[in-house]
């Protein structure tokens, strides 16, 4: 049976110290410095620990870099899941734009590794409505809900149209899947609306991307008429 791969998001630390041990040999990248083997694995012996390879971060900027090497960390481990505590408490240099562009980043790389890896990231309030754009689900550590985030609902919306899609005929069912894939460009915006009515959403995003792509033609209609008229010129002087 095949393993279904997601990036989920837990609210807090301590369950994700003990997915570590639950899906060891695993990856822990400690983010908020509390992955004490002493105080925080009681439960845990000594040969379960050398199965959890653990990399401390203490920089924003490192653990951007680490999670641009962290599928080759993995791999190297034999690692099939990969955890990553709160990283809200990271050193940054007060560039709150700066600060921003590279969370973003962050989430991307951890949204990548989620293509080949289990991914559990931790999860704060100061980073709710990224980690509700890039997570497939979010739980609750206290409350003992999980939360399909907007993301998983686009999700489901499109593989439901893409159902539909099949049944089309071979030259609609190609532009059909041109427009399903037009949406993911506006996962952030959908995503902050935080709507019910996400469906509504997809298609005012492909909507958009329509009336950008005439926009686009018609410049480019415009510009090559300026260049034929400007041969014409230069053919008759």
């Amino acid at each position: 049976m095949q393993t279904i791969l997601v990036l989920v998001g837990i609210h807090g630390n301590a369950e994700i110290l003990i997915r570590a041990v639950e899906r060891a040999p695993s990856l822990l990248i400690d983010c908020s410095n509390c992955a004490d083997a002493h105080q925080l694995f009681p439960f845990v012996d000594e040969e379960q620990l050398k199965s959890i390879y653990v990399i401390e971060v203490e920089l924003l900027y490192l653990l951007r870099d680490v999670l641009k090497r962290t599928d080759a960390i993995a791999r190297g481990i034999g690692a099939k899941c990969i955890l990553v505590t709160q990283f809200s408490y990271l050193f940054s240099y007060n560039d709150e734009d700066e600060n921003k562009n590279l969370l973003e980043h962050c989430w991307k790389l951890l949204r990548r590794l989620a293509d080949s890896y289990e991914v559990i990231v931790g999860i704060h309030e100061s980073y709710e409505e990224l980690a509700k754009e890039h997570c497939d689900t979010i739980k609750d550590e206290q409350m003992g809900h999980t939360v399909i985030s907007q993301r998983m609902n686009l999700d489901n919306l499109l593989s439901e149209l893409s159902d539909y899609g099949k049944s089309l005929r071979r030259e609609d069912r190609a532009v059909f899947e041109r427009l399903l894939k037009q949406p993911l460009k506006h996962v952030g915006s959908i995503s902050h609306a935080s709507s019910f009515h996400a469906w509504a959403f997809l298609i005012l995003s492909i909507l958009l991307e329509q009336e950008k792509r005439c926009k686009h033609e018609c410049l480019a209609d415009g510009c090559l008429q300026e260049k034929e008229q400007a041969r014409t010129v230069d053919q008759n002087t």
